[in-house]
């Protein structure tokens, strides 16, 4: 059901003058809150399922695409990902999302990438072999 509510309608492609006239659920695929616990629940329940990292991924990867992710969605999708070994996906995702982010928000996720890639660094400063 979460799957059908986030897909994105033929009405997104119009105006927005025209999607705000039409009904509530041409604008579902928008909200924040949604998109979130759809990542939150791929993420506990795929992660059970055969395919269900690219599933979760994907999810992430849409709310970026979307631009309606938050500070703490892009951590947590950082974290995700290096839950799961992928650490240059899971970069390339803060990077991502702190291009979305203006003055005082980028600087504080960009202060936990740092501290995050220095930890990633002294705990395995030798990543290959």
């Amino acid at each position: 059901m979460l799957k059908e509510a986030t897909k994105i309608p033929p009405a997104a492609q119009r105006a927005a003058h025209v999607e705000e006239a039409g009904p509530v659920q041409g604008r579902l695929y928008k909200h924040t809150k949604l998109w979130s616990f759809y990542a939150d629940l791929q993420e506990s329940i795929g992660a059970t399922k055969e395919g269900g990292f690219d599933a979760t991924k994907s999810v992430y990867e849409h709310m970026i695409d979307l631009k309606i992710v938050t500070p703490q969605i892009i951590l947590n999708f950082a974290a995700f990902l290096e839950e799961h070994k992928h650490f240059e996906e899971s970069f390339r995702a803060f990077e991502r999302g702190v291009a979305l982010f203006r003055y005082p928000v980028r600087v504080r996720v960009r202060v936990r990438v740092r501290v995050r890639v220095r930890v990633r660094v002294r705990v395995n400063p030798n990543p290959v072999g």
